[in-house]
């Protein structure tokens, strides 16, 4: 997956929302929150306004609070899962170490959203 991708996809899971904004092909994002841009030139966020999960450990640790960690951790989309995977996208270094591009791809593992690339 490129980062780009990476990072349209964990947006997603952590609630930006992605809208069409007309014929041309261009979209645009709501933030998590509701906010979006007031200008009336520029209402809403650009794709590459997203958070850069794949390179930003601050992304990264804001896109980490969005995982279960109730009842449900150990499944699909619990922070107990992530546990997990991280050490496995990490090739058993200590998950402390990991970078963000790991940490990003542990995500969308645990979240059943990761690609393999070719």
């Amino acid at each position: 997956m490129t980062p780009n991708e990476i990072n349209k996809r964990i947006a997603i899971a952590c609630g930006w929302i992605e809208h069409e904004l007309g014929d041309g092909g261009m979209y645009g994002w709501t933030a998590p929150n509701g906010e979006y841009r007031t200008s009336c030139l520029r209402p809403y966020y650009y794709e590459d306004e997203l958070p850069n999960y794949h390179g930003d450990l601050n992304a990264m640790h804001e896109a980490e609070k969005v995982l279960d960690r109730g009842e449900n951790h150990l499944m699909r989309g619990g922070f107990g899962l992530y546990l997990i995977n991280l050490p496995r996208v990490c090739d058993g270094e200590p998950r402390v170490c990991a970078t963000a591009a790991q940490r990003a791809e542990a995500f969308l593992r645990t979240i059943g959203q990761w690609e393999e690339t070719e």
